[in-house]
């Protein structure tokens, strides 16, 4: 459905990802690309008597971050681990493996 309505146009990220985990991409002022990967953590809603929370660590998250045209991926930086990532380019995404993503993750791309 989103490719639908996309008319074509590259997704701006991908994950492969167990059910609920999902991310959400902003854009620097620099134009830096910060994608923030957050796990299923439960659903809270005292409402419907739902109070489910759960922090479980999830495993094996593969992120793609599509390179704007006329840039280059220049490093990837793992922000609340405090350490940089190896990526490698594929068809204008730069992809790389979270180990772990423990509630969640800042994932910065920086662009050159």
């Amino acid at each position: 459905m989103v490719r639908y309505l996309a008319g074509g146009v590259p997704l701006p990220f991908r994950l492969s990802a167990p059910k609920g985990v999902y991310g959400i991409l902003r854009q620097a002022q620099n134009g830096d690309l910060i994608l923030w990967v957050l796990a299923n953590v439960g659903f809270k809603d005292a409402s419907v008597d739902r109070m489910r929370q759960e922090f479980v660590p999830v495993a094996n998250v593969e992120v793609g971050i599509h390179v704007p045209q006329g840039r280059q991926a220049k490093s990837v930086e793992l922000v609340r681990k405090g350490q940089s990532a190896s990526f490698t380019m594929d068809a204008n995404y730069a992809v790389l493996t979270l180990p772990a993503v423990h509630i969640a993750e800042v994932v910065h791309l920086q662009l050159a």
